[in-house]
């Protein structure tokens, strides 16, 4: 009976184990935004020579984040001009034609990883007429100084995470299709 209670008990261990590993390898991403509210990844060429501002931040990252690595691939549609509103401790530019390979941070007070992170903004200058294709990409790549991979580190005990680079769109085409009004009300059983 007393090694059934301690069998259990054991089982019931590894399965927290097994269970707070799990949680921990959920993988977060960096990502590229047209707003400083981190929720616009598409957005239209607003012409030649206008200047703007685009944001960088860590999501789902579910752990008390200390730094990051990672870097942009521009493409020729947009001009990098400089990164700033950067982390104290910064090495690097985020293109990825870099000398030094990307962006590299780490932040001076541990940032809430649960919630959208803040890393940097970008000044970029448009280089088109128009778009004259659609759905131009914006990826976030590794950083080519580090193995080309984005990583999170997880603060106090420094531990590397690997994230994912999500892809922004510029010249974005929304898929539409003609109807009525009577089929949207039939949507709607009316």
């Amino acid at each position: 009976m007393r090694f059934a209670r301690i069998l259990v008990l054991a089982l019931i261990a590894v399965g927290f184990v097994a269970l707070s590993t799990t949680a921990n390898a959920q993988t977060g991403y960096v990502a590229v935004y047209f707003d400083n509210g981190f929720s616009v990844e598409q957005k239209d060429c607003p012409g030649p020579g206008v200047l703007d501002t685009l944001y960088v931040a860590m999501v789902n990252w579910n752990m008390n984040v200390g730094g990051v690595q990672f870097a942009i691939d521009y493409p020729p549609q947009i001009i990098w001009l400089a990164d700033f509103n950067k982390p104290g401790a910064t090495i690097g530019s985020t293109p990825v034609t870099s000398s030094t390979g990307g962006f590299a941070c780490g932040f001076p007070v541990p940032q809430n990883g649960f919630f959208p992170v803040h890393v940097t903004d970008i000044l970029v200058s448009w280089n088109c007429n128009g778009c004259t294709t659609d759905n131009i990409p914006l990826p976030v790549v590794g950083h080519s100084g580090f193995g080309d991979t984005i990583i999170g580190t997880r603060w106090p005990d420094a531990e590397p995470f690997p994230g994912i680079g999500l892809t922004a769109l510029i010249c974005a085409t929304v898929p539409t299709e003609e109807t009525t009004w009577g089929k949207v009300k039939s949507l709607y059983g009316e």
